[in-house]
């Protein structure tokens, strides 16, 4: 995708998502459990790993979007928790 000739591409990459499911994965259920269990050992470079709500990362799509920064960007979890606070927040920049 970054290669491709766009003016704005933004990449999301959530680790786990969050949220209620029509469908069970018995592993991925096991996954996040133990992210969740673990997330407070996930410090430094690891806080990308942290499971993220589904509702966060479409917050800060749509946040994203309002902004329409052009270039190419990639939004790990700190990215999405921040883009997603922009949107909910009384005065958005």
């Amino acid at each position: 995708m970054k290669a491709l000739p766009f003016t704005s591409v933004h990449i999301f990459q959530p680790s786990f998502l969050v949220g209620s499911r029509s469908e069970q994965r018995p592993g991925e259920g096991i996954g996040l459990a133990l992210a969740r269990a673990l997330q407070f050992a996930f410090i430094s470079g690891l806080r990308k790993y942290r499971p993220i709500p589904a509702s966060t990362v479409a917050a800060a799509m749509v946040a994203a979007v309002k902004r329409a920064e052009p270039g190419r960007h990639t939004y790990l979890f700190d990215d999405m928790q921040a883009l997603a606070k922009q949107l909910t927040s009384p005065n958005p920049q």
